[in-house]
């Protein structure tokens, strides 16, 4: 039975799959954000859930187990950090957790199993931890595997010539460069400015050497480290003619600075001319020429362009 799309019967990604005593099969739809029903031989009967946080919506629904004896199912909400309840016909019953790492609280659930007493049993991805409740949502118990997760770390942002906010160069981080301290509040690594360049992202090294980290990549250093932040030249912008002071014989052009320019060219030619090669080329520093050439009832016209180690930009 089924196909990829999000009809009846059909799926996206299934994922968890339970069967009840009636011999109901019972299959979650990670990303379609629910749960559809069928008989033994997989005829379509029901199916509910929607993306969401409200009572019965989801938000990444993995696995799915029934408890058979009292006629209830619970799914763990693996986004919405928490354990929902419903009844075999799907409708809403009760729900327990928030996002943490305290007793009754989750990081990423995404496991769920019940005992012959009808306790039920949560693993979390995250928190690298299983929690025991009863039937009700009740706390009883927790466990946690051999996994160590270090100490928040601090991680210092080098802008590499740009900048970042002063209270954003030392951050600290957990499990991933997404997370913030207490591993669950969402604490993005910043996007910092540079004027005439493009931000590439962070990397482990300088000038983009070693790996680029990004929101969701793991934190694998046991000890504080740097960042470094990868730039990308852009093209000059076009200069600006901020005036032009003209004399009998000699005009004076002033313009106005191209923040990534290492210098400027200066073009010359008269009505019935062309253009040639710049009659001066500038440094960065530069911002104005004076030309002693003018000859009376010759129009004569100039254009200016800015460059750096990219490229040229355009004539103004």
């Amino acid at each position: 039975m089924g196909s990829q799309g999000n009809g009846d019967g059909q799926f996206n990604r299934p994922y968890g799959i339970a069967i009840d005593g009636r011999g109901h099969v019972y299959v979650t739809d990670s990303e379609l954000h629910r749960i559809q029903e069928f008989d033994a031989n997989g005829i379509f009967l029901n199916k509910w859930g929607s993306q969401g946080s409200d009572d019965g919506q989801f938000r990444f629904p993995f696995d799915i187990t029934v408890d058979n004896r009292n006629g209830h199912i619970y799914v763990p909400d693996a986004q919405n950090n928490r354990i929902q309840k419903f009844d075999l016909d799907g409708n809403f019953i009760s729900q327990w957790g928030s996002a943490g790492s305290g007793d009754g609280q989750f990081s990423f659930p995404n496991g769920v199993a019940l005992d012959r007493n009808g306790d039920v049993y949560v693993s979390e991805a995250t928190n690298h931890q299983v929690q025991k409740f009863n039937a009700n949502g009740n706390f009883l118990n927790r466990w946690s595997g051999t996994i160590t997760v270090p100490e928040a770390l601090k991680v210092q942002l080098d802008a590499q010539g740009g900048t970042v906010h002063p209270a954003e160069q030392v951050k600290q981080y957990h499990a991933t460069y997404g997370e913030g301290s207490d591993g669950v509040t969402v604490d993005h690594l910043p996007k910092p400015e540079r004027e005439g360049y493009t931000f590439e992202g962070w990397f482990t090294e300088a000038d983009g050497a070693g790996l680029e980290v990004t929101n969701t990549s793991r934190v694998t250093s046991l000890e504080d480290h740097t960042l470094y932040a990868k730039w990308t030249l852009n093209y000059p912008s076009i200069p600006v003619i901020r005036s032009v002071e003209a004399g009998d014989s000699s005009v004076t052009l002033k313009w106005k600075a191209i923040p990534n320019a290492d210098g400027y060219n200066l073009y010359q030619r008269t009505e019935t001319g062309s253009y040639g090669a710049p009659i001066i080329i500038t440094d960065r520093s530069v911002l104005h020429y004076t030309y002693e050439k003018l000859t009376n009832g010759t129009r004569t016209f100039f254009k200016i362009e800015a460059f750096n180690r990219r490229g040229q930009a355009g004539l103004h």
